[in-house]
């Protein structure tokens, strides 16, 4: 989601120097739930946690707490392996720059109606139960000119660790096409 947010940056201010855009289960303004008042306490106690007792602290919180970012309860409960992946994954992360992602998407300025100036082929990727980024996800659609949309089924905010093969299928579909274009046009 963070890097989707940073891709749509990336695209406005150089457009010349992005062949495509894709972008994974992320908003180009923040989506309603994560602007409520109790979600940005949320976020500023997760980052103090960050700071002061480290991120395998922030991620045993987050578990506990079922925040947004989590797969499904009985995902993490049938498959003990993807929650071990998901906990190396979170736990690369340094508490410096999970505090300053966090305070970062608090004062986010919102990109949609910029998003119509993206020009480059636009994959748009979000699992079909990441509630907070399913509506964001069709409005980017909508706002960028030729955009393609993939709802992945049986998954949240991590449809590439979630559901794989579905999540490449598509992702390579789109970026052949991307190739033959860009080889058509040479």
């Amino acid at each position: 989601s963070m890097g989707g947010m940073v891709a749509q940056l990336l695209t406005l201010a150089y457009p010349d120097v992005v062949r495509a855009l894709v972008l994974v289960d992320t908003a180009a303004d923040m989506p309603e739930t994560l602007a409520a008042r109790d979600r940005r306490a949320q976020r500023e106690r997760l980052a103090e946690i960050a700071r002061t007792q480290g991120m395998e602290a922030v991620f045993e919180e987050q578990l506990r707490l079922d925040t947004i970012t989590n797969p499904s309860r009985a995902q993490l409960q049938s498959n003990p392996q993807f929650l071990e992946n998901w906990r190396a994954q979170f736990l690369m992360t340094s508490p410096e720059a999970y505090i300053y992602c966090s305070r970062g998407l608090g004062a986010r300025k919102p990109l949609l109606d910029e998003l119509t100036k993206v020009s480059v082929p636009t994959l748009i990727i979000c699992g079909e139960n990441d509630e907070p980024f399913v509506e964001p996800s069709r409005r980017m659609h909508q706002a960028i000119p030729g955009s393609e949309l993939a709802m992945l089924a049986g998954s949240g905010h991590t449809p590439q660790i979630e559901v794989p093969a579905e999540f490449n299928r598509v992702l390579l579909g789109f970026l052949s096409k991307v190739h033959e274009g860009a080889a058509a046009r040479a």
